[in-house]
């Protein structure tokens, strides 16, 4: 069934087998209430962390993504859209944990989370009274937990090294990181402090007075608020001790990490707001190639 729907992508399933009784087994085994969707996961993520263990290296990309589905009558069983444009879409939401070799090339899925939110809740995070392990970005936490368990589950030796956005910035993640000292490279969304030459400083303002050690071109697409461009970038670098928890979060956390600043420094169109990640590392960068690895 997946073969051919490879072979012949479409809308629907009569599109993608070619013959009717393909058809015919395809939807009986759909409906079919003997047939475990969790068990098929399961066989992939499985095969995936099998995989893994040939490579000496695998990146685990981790990121959420939202489907939004047209359901006018709300009987699809979805969650809120909150988009300001259309009331008739509703939404399933999925936090991806792909595993891709030292080329970059696609291993496989090593963990899929999905959820629907709740009608009720308020999509401010200020507005959210739950316990932190029930709010949505404690998803982070649990994609990062659920990969791990799946490659000691098929004993995968790979050197695992994970990647993730903005949203796993966050001190659950960061406490995870700690109790298994994983090698991880998270791209920036706080303010940090540091320690540094004996004093606590600001992450931001001290990595922007680091020398630049590095400089590099990119080939910046469109998108809906960027034009597209050849940007030229500068790479700034320090490593040092970091507060990754607060101590009214369950007690101070400190990681010694590396802290890399890729600022664009070409021009910039008008209209387009500067380039600038600052990517958070356990990764050790002893060189100049070290710190490349990170921001590749």
């Amino acid at each position: 069934m997946a073969a051919a729907a490879a072979e012949r992508p479409g809308p629907s399933i009569t599109k993608t087998q070619r013959s009717s009784a393909a058809r015919e087994g395809a939807f009986r085994f759909l409906e079919s209430d003997r047939i475990s969707t969790d068990a098929i996961a399961d066989a992939v993520y499985d095969k995936t962390g099998l995989d893994c263990g040939g490579e000496r290296t695998v990146y685990v990309a981790v990121d959420q993504m939202v489907l939004s589905l047209t359901d006018r009558k709300n009987i699809r069983g979805l969650g809120p859209s909150h988009n300001r444009v259309s009331n008739d879409l509703r939404t399933l939401h999925w936090m991806n944990s792909l595993a891709l070799d030292a080329r970059g090339t696609p291993v496989g899925l090593i963990d899929q989370q999905h959820w629907i939110r709740d009608d009720e809740l308020k999509t401010r995070v200020r507005g959210d009274r739950r316990p932190a392990a029930k709010r949505e970005s404690w998803k982070w936490v649990d994609a990062l937990e659920s990969a791990e368990q799946r490659f000691r589950t098929t004993k995968s030796k790979c050197r695992r090294w994970y990647v993730m956005d903005r949203g796993a910035d966050h001190h659950g993640v960061w406490a995870q990181v700690e109790k298994h000292s994983l090698n991880v490279t998270i791209r920036a969304c706080y303010e940090r402090v540091i320690k540094r030459n004996g004093r606590v400083r600001r992450l931001k303002s001290t990595l922007a007075r680091q020398p630049v050690i590095e400089s590099f071109s990119l080939r910046v697409p469109e998108s809906e608020n960027r034009t597209a461009r050849v940007a030229r970038f500068e790479v700034r670098m320090l490593r040092a001790p970091t507060r990754v928890r607060p101590r009214k979060l369950g007690g101070e956390i400190w990681l010694d990490l590396t802290a890399v600043q890729v600022r664009e420094v070409s021009h910039v169109p008008s209209g387009n707001a500067r380039i600038v990640w600052r990517l958070l590392s356990t990764v050790e960068a002893k060189t100049k190639q070290d710190v490349m690895d990170i921001v590749r």
